[in-house]
């Protein structure tokens, strides 16, 4: 309680009397501070959950989508270094463009920067790849060299090693591709026209091996080598029959029958085959008919009864010769059987043989003889 207090006396001054009284009701009036505190309580809390709202407000709507994507940039950035991993691997593990290809992903700063970065990747790995292979090939050519490729082997030659190691567009098959020296096997096959290649083929040809069924087609092999081919000997039987007729007006004697010698009035001739004849019309028939076999001839050689080497001259390449020309003709034998010795990865030759029935060899024109690319 304000206890009043006693004035100087004095003069008066006009209204003082009242402003003081005032003030005085003013004070009194004034709330105790333990009444004011909530007050303030209520206001700070009000005040916090304003700015607490305009937080948590700002972090969803612009920290919130930064994080987010800072986090999925990272996650890219990482996959894209395990795609850098899984492309320079093996023998390529420390290659220097695989550092530089790393490093440039971690300074990049957009996803259009890790876009020209596996760009860049494409071009070095492939590359790299086909430089790796092309060493692998000249460390383990033997004259020839397999390669192997998504399950698939082939022996090759150098030249057609590296041609075959340029001719990819991708990086993987060269990562999955297993080159090693040759380890080759000559199997026995026999197969009808149609399967061996129409029976265009020679010692020395290169084919691809196919297994034809019910379930499909599929490769075996590529780059066999025709070791040796053999035709079936029905292709050796040899037959040609010539006739010739003849009229002719005169005299003569009447006869009929087979004679070797005839004598004409002053004329003497020597016929083989029939003939017949008036005193009007003299009629020759000729026929000649030869009949030989050509694996009999062999025999005959090889027993030296006849000239080894005449009959090489002859009979050389008949095989071959009778293809070609029937070839040329574009007429031929289709019910003829080869017998091929034919040379395959030794992996391949169980393959081979279990299939023999279902095989059909194609010549990749890539690899074909000369006078494939010749036709017109």
């Amino acid at each position: 309680m304000i206890m009043k207090a006693d004035l100087p006396s004095g003069p008066s001054i006009p209204g003082l009397k009242e402003r003081v009284e005032e003030m005085r009701e003013k004070v009194t009036e004034r709330p105790p501070p333990k009444r004011r505190l909530p007050i303030v309580v209520g206001i700070l809390v009000i005040v916090l959950v304003i700015a607490g709202a305009g937080f948590i407000a700002s972090y969803f709507l612009y920290y919130k989508p930064i994080l987010v994507e800072t986090k999925q940039f990272d996650l890219e950035k990482a996959k894209k270094i395990e795609l850098i991993n899984n492309v320079f691997t093996g023998p390529l593990a420390d290659a220097a463009e695989k550092q530089e290809l790393i490093k440039d992903v971690k300074v990049a700063t957009t996803s259009s920067d890790l876009a020209a970065v596996e760009a860049k990747l494409k071009t070095y790995g492939l590359k790299a790849w086909k430089d790796q292979r092309t060493k692998d090939v000249l460390e383990n050519l033997d004259g020839r060299v397999m390669i192997e490729v998504q399950q698939q082997v082939g022996s090759y030659t150098k030249d057609e090693a590296l041609a075959y190691i340029q001719s990819f567009t991708t990086i993987t098959p060269l990562t999955e591709m297993k080159i090693g020296k040759p380890d080759l096997v000559s199997v026995p096959i026999v197969l009808g026209r149609l399967n061996a290649s129409a029976g265009v083929l020679h010692t020395g040809d290169i084919v691809d091996i196919f297994v034809s069924n019910k379930d499909g087609v599929k490769l075996l092999t590529t780059g066999a080598r025709i070791v040796a081919i053999f035709r079936d000997k029905s292709s050796g039987e040899i037959t040609l029959t010539e006739s010739e007729k003849k009229l002719q007006s005169g005299g003569g004697v009447e006869g009929k029958g087979t004679v070797e010698t005839l004598v004409i009035g002053a004329a003497t001739a020597t016929l083989t085959g029939s003939f017949t004849g008036s005193s009007g019309v003299r009629v020759g028939e000729y026929e000649s008919k030869y009949t030989t076999s050509v694996e009999e001839v062999l025999k005959a050689a090889a027993a030296d009864k006849i000239s080894r080497a005449y009959v090489k001259s002859v009979l050389g390449e008949y095989g071959w010769t009778l293809g070609t020309l029937e070839r040329i003709a574009h007429i031929a034998e289709f019910n003829s059987k080869y017998m091929i010795l034919i040379e395959v990865p030794r992996g391949q030759a169980g393959n081979v043989l279990a299939n023999m029935n279902s095989l059909v060899l194609t010549i990749p024109t890539a690899r074909a003889p000369a006078w494939v690319s010749s036709v017109e």
